[in-house]
């Protein structure tokens, strides 16, 4: 929990990852958005990447950065748990 002056603004980066048939995971698109302290969808930053085989299953995960603005901050990213969909993506 990070306390302060309220109305930060924060950039926060998504990097959508798929892992290939080698284990290894390669960014096939990111996206970021300047966002106010709090919730709501209008806070949302989003990656996305269009199916082009549904018929390959791909591994996926996101590792999201959060950056305040003005302030210093950990270097460090979460990564979300993966997920297995039938949705190719031309890897």
């Amino acid at each position: 929990m990070v306390s302060g002056p309220a109305g930060v603004k924060a950039k926060v980066t998504v990097f959508l990852q798929a892992q290939d048939t080698h284990g290894k995971w390669t960014t096939v698109n990111t996206g970021y958005k300047i966002v106010y302290s709090g919730g709501g969808s209008a806070n949302r930053a989003s990656a996305q990447k269009q199916c082009t085989n549904l018929v390959q299953r791909v591994v996926w995960r996101t590792l999201i950065d959060v950056d305040l603005i003005g302030y210093n901050d950990t270097p460090g990213v979460t990564t979300t748990s993966a997920i297995t969909f039938y949705c190719g993506a031309g890897l």
